[in-house]
C-alpha cells in the first residue's frame, strides 16, 4: 500500500510552536496523512523534556498513524534534522556531539540550507543522509527551492544523498506543505524509516512530484524554476515586512497572515 506523511514538524515541545502532538495529528488525519516526523528544536530542551516528548509521540501513535520523534539540532548555525531519534545529546551540537546525535537517529537531513548559505563543513557531510531541498516555510508549499536543488545536485555527485521535503510546521496555517509518499506493507515506524533511509519515496504538491534523487517526475521544470523564484521572493518580502512592523511595535493581522501562508 501507499501511505503519505510529512517531515519537519514542530509541536509545543519546541519553544516557537504551540500545538500539541495530538492536535497536529488531527490536522494531518484530515488530509489523509498516516505519519509525521517530528523534529523539535534541541536549543532549549532538557533531557527530561526530550524524554517527555518521545513518550508523547509514542502515546499518540497506533496501528493507523505513526508519530516519529526526532530533533532539529543547531550545529554552528547549520540545522540538522535527526529523524527517528530518541536520545537527547545536547542543546547545541559541537563537532563531537553531532556524530553522537546521528548515532541515535535513523537518518540526518540538512534543513533549509539557504539559511546557512548552502554551507556544509566536513562534520556535517560526514553525518547527513540528505538535504531538505523543499522547506514549505521558506521555499513555499508549491515547489522546491532552486538553490537547494542545485546544492543537492552538486553534492550528490560525490556523496550518497537523498533529497527531502519538509513542512517546518509550527502552527495551523503551516499545514498543507509537500507530502511524502512511500510504499509499505504496514504502517509502522520501522517500515517508514526504512523507506525514507532507502530513498523509496516521492515528494509532491498539487503542482509537482519529485523523486528522492531530486529529479522531477511531474510538472514543468521551467514552471518550477519560475514558481520557486516568485515564492521565495514573496516569502522573503513578507518576513521583511513583519520584521519592520515588529520594530515599530506592530504586527500584521493574524487572519491576513494565516490566509497568505495557506496559499504560498
Amino acid at each position: 500500500m501507499t501511505i503519505t506523511g510529512a517531515l519537519h514538524i514542530h509541536s509545543a515541545h519546541s519553544y516557537d510552536a504551540k500545538l500539541s502532538i495530538k492536535a497536529i495529528r488531527e490536522i494531518a488525519e484530515r488530509r489523509g496523512i498516516s505519519f509525521l516526523c517530528f523534529t523539535e528544536h534541541s536549543d532549549e530542551l532538557t533531557k527530561e523534556a526530550a524524554e517527555a516528548f518521545v513518550r508523547e509521540c509514542e502515546a499518540a501513535s497506533d496501528d493507523t498513524f505513526i508519530c516519529i520523534p526526532g530533533f532539529e539540532v543547531n550545529y554552528n548555525g547549520t540545522h540538522v534534522l535527526m529523524i527517528g531519534c530518541r536520545t537527547f545529546v545536547s542543546q547545541h551540537a559541537t563537532s563531537t556531539d553531532l556524530p553522537l546525535w546521528k548515532a541515535g537517529a535513523a537518518l540526518a537531513i540538512h534543513a533549509h540550507p539557504h539559511r546557512d548559505r548552502y554551507y556544509e563543513d566536513a562534520t556535517v557531510q560526514s553525518v547527513v543522509d540528505g538535504i531538505e531541498i523543499w522547506n514549505a516555510q521558506y521555499d513555499g508549499k508549491r515547489v522546491p527551492r532552486n538553490g537547494a536543488g542545485r546544492m543537492f545536485k552538486k553534492l550528490s555527485r560525490k556523496l550518497p544523498l537523498h533529497a527531502f521535503a519538509g513542512w517546518d510546521f509550527h502552527r495551523a496555517s503551516h499545514e498543507g506543505g509537500p507530502l511524502i509518499a512511500i510504499h509499505t506493507e504496514n504502517i509502522s515506524e520501522e517500515s517508514i524509516l526504512s523507506a525514507l533511509a532507502a530513498g523509496n519515496y516521492t515528494m509532491s504538491s498539487a503542482l509537482v512530484s519529485v523523486g528522492s534523487d531530486g529529479k522531477v517526475l511531474r510538472g514543468s521544470p521551467f514552471m518550477i524554476t519560475l514558481t520557486s523564484a516568485f515564492s521565495t521572493t514573496f516569502i522573503a518580502l513578507g518576513k521583511g515586512v513583519n520584521a519592520m512592523l515588529a520594530g515599530m511595535g506592530l504586527r500584521a493581522p493574524k487572519p491576513l497572515a494565516a490566509a497568505v501562508r495557506k496559499r504560498i
